[in-house]
């Protein structure tokens, strides 16, 4: 009897497995609906972070954290009218389901996700202005940054009224593990779901609603691309160098030492400034994207940037030590802020040292293209450019002494640059 049950499970433990398998290897995975869902769409998350290109995208060899993820617990999905006006909204935890999902289209290793929601209030063939927010994290208020407090929804709620709402703290130093941006940092290089980057999109669409009694399959309304909240760094020393220096310690009462950010934002936003995008029928697939060098144009302007507040005297700078990945390797992440809010330091300690009266030096970052390295750019300064949501900006510094720089940003694609200084 006992022999039976067991190759009577076996069976059933194969049957799965089979299916499993099918719904993996196919070319085409669909979403399983788990409730009554009226309304399907598809949200297509930025995924161009890579370290490595010798690895598939998914591999945890291969990624540099929650960069790319959307937790479907801290999702929201709101439905204005071509007025801007609140019609319905959805939250993951009331009725929503979030799956991963590949098509034609997509391979699955990009992170296209299926949101099936239950709706009320809409109707087919009616336009509306559908902006989803992902990541806000208004739970972790207290003791995160990139959180947004929650804030009412009432009737006459206009989208306006939503991007002046979705402001996350930034300059909380209430986090109980020290400082809590480079904390944030760890968290999100290490998968876990509440350091998730912030996100933000939208597209205006007729929907295609399913009636109540209706249980045809649910066809796709259309899909919504999501653009990253905040900017990302990255520095990294070359391994030629580490082998004559090493990168020093943070001293959190000096404000010296180690990788550092100087900013004075004390909040920033979710959305890039509402009157911009207000008359755009979708999210901006690039966004201000690449700058190499030459002046900046009116793409690296302040125009597109909803940059919260500052701290009134700018030289009351606030200090934020980068998460340290490894010997060489630096990360942090940053609102996006206006032409000179925000530098970066990086303190070098030579190992033989016994040739060198001062053994250690300390070195300036911009976010600049390094024609003013020296002194934080001013709004004088045309080649400079403020820090841009979405941006993520790469040092590879290979050489020390006079400051000399060849520098790129790029919209969160990883890419090589160089600083020298020689």
């Amino acid at each position: 009897m006992r022999m039976r049950s067991l190759i009577s499970g076996l069976i059933k433990l194969a049957v799965a497995l089979a299916a499993v398998m099918q719904a993996v290897c196919c070319n085409k995975v669909e979403p399983v609906i788990l409730f009554d869902a009226n309304l399907r769409l598809y949200i297509n998350v930025p995924a161009y972070t890579k370290s490595s290109d010798f690895e598939d995208y998914g591999s945890t060899m291969n990624q540099e954290g929650m960069d790319n993820q959307i937790v479907a617990e801290d999702l929201s999905v709101y439905f204005f009218d071509l007025n801007g006006k609140l019609v319905s909204v959805c939250n993951s935890n009331q009725n929503m389901v979030v799956s991963k999902v590949s098509t034609e289209d997509y391979d699955p290793h990009y992170h296209l996700y299926c949101a099936d929601l239950k709706v009320e209030g809409i109707s087919n063939n009616i336009q509306y202005r559908i902006v989803v927010v992902a990541n806000s994290r208004s739970i972790y208020t207290a003791n995160m940054p990139f959180a947004v407090p929650s804030f009412p929804v009432g009737p006459d709620f206009t989208e306006q009224q939503l991007y002046e709402s979705l402001k996350f703290g930034y300059s909380n130093d209430k986090f109980t593990f020290g400082n809590h941006v480079g904390f944030y940092t760890m968290e999100n290089f290490n998968m876990f779901e509440r350091a998730a980057v912030p996100m933000w999109g939208f597209k205006t669409m007729s929907v295609e609603v399913r009636g109540a009694n209706n249980h045809d399959k649910l066809q796709v309304s259309g899909t919504i691309h999501m653009i990253r909240s905040v900017a990302k760094v990255k520095i990294n020393i070359s391994d030629d160098l580490m082998k004559y220096v090493v990168v020093t310690d943070h001293n959190p009462n000096s404000v010296k030492g180690g990788a550092r950010l100087f900013y004075p934002m004390e909040n920033g936003y979710m959305t890039p400034a509402y009157s911009k995008v207000s008359s755009l029928a979708e999210t901006p697939s690039m966004m201000n994207k690449d700058r190499a060098g030459e002046k900046s144009d009116g793409a690296y302007t302040n125009v597109w940037l909803n940059t919260g507040d500052f701290k009134s005297d700018v030289e009351t700078q606030i200090c934020y030590p980068f998460y340290r990945h490894t010997d060489r390797t630096f990360y942090t992440y940053l609102p996006e802020c206006e032409l000179g809010r925000a530098w970066m330091k990086i303190e070098f300690r030579w190992k033989d040292s016994q040739l060198l009266d001062d053994p250690s030096k300390d070195f300036r970052l911009e976010f600049a293209d390094y024609a003013f390295t020296g002194a934080a750019p001013t709004d004088e300064d045309i080649d400079c450019f403020p820090v841009m949501r979405n941006h993520y900006y790469i040092y590879n510094i290979i050489g020390l002494n006079p400051l000399k720089v060849k520098y790129e940003v790029c919209e969160w694609d990883d890419r090589e640059t160089e600083i020298i200084f020689d």
